[in-house]
């Protein structure tokens, strides 16, 4: 599986789910199934990498903005909504996390934030069903990918207790405060 392929089932199921992220997870699901077990391990290995791509201090602090606050296991759930957004929006956000503000409106996820928890785990499930073997024989296949701590913590906008300091956010992240600023 290439890169193209994975993003192309990223997309496929965000164009059928309409901005729906529980519609979408089901069109995502839907697709993989469609897949052999190493094409299934071989997409969640791609997505781990954008995952592992995305784990930045000013991407977090576009969660902290777009979610009211974001805790490590937020943090996660939120780089999946990205991900799942699709590869123009994933690229643009790490470009300039602040170009979120351009596809959603401040209401478009009220209810549940901008995070989407299940598809860290989507393709294991998926693989679980189709080998009827347990998840520890998927994972244990899986690439070890390793966070790049030198990206978090040099971001002016966390103060020095590790706190986000609400008042540097409009000059941050000027359109995103626009629509999520309090």
């Amino acid at each position: 599986m290439t890169a193209n392929d994975f993003w192309n089932i990223i997309e496929t199921s965000h164009q059928q789910a309409d901005g729906d992220t529980e519609a979408q997870m089901e069109a995502l699901e839907s697709a993989l199934e469609k897949l052999e077990p190493a094409q299934l391990l071989e997409f969640h290995n791609l997505f781990r990498e954008a995952h592992t791509l995305s784990y930045r201090a000013d991407l977090w602090g576009a969660g902290f903005l777009m979610n009211g606050g974001c805790s490590d296991d937020g943090f996660d759930y939120f780089r999946g909504w990205v991900i799942a957004q699709g590869r123009k929006v994933f690229e643009a956000a790490l470009e300039n996390p602040d170009s979120l503000a351009d596809v959603v409106s401040e209401d478009a996820e009220a209810d549940f934030g901008f995070e989407n928890e299940d598809i860290l785990g989507v393709a294991g499930r998926v693989w679980e069903a189709k080998t009827g073997l347990e998840s520890d024989d998927f994972y244990a296949q899986v690439k070890t990918l390793l966070y790049d701590q030198s990206k978090l913590g040099d971001l002016e906008l966390w103060s020095t207790d590790g706190e986000a300091d609400e008042e540097k956010c409009p000059a941050i992240y000027p359109k995103l405060w626009a629509k999520f600023g309090w």
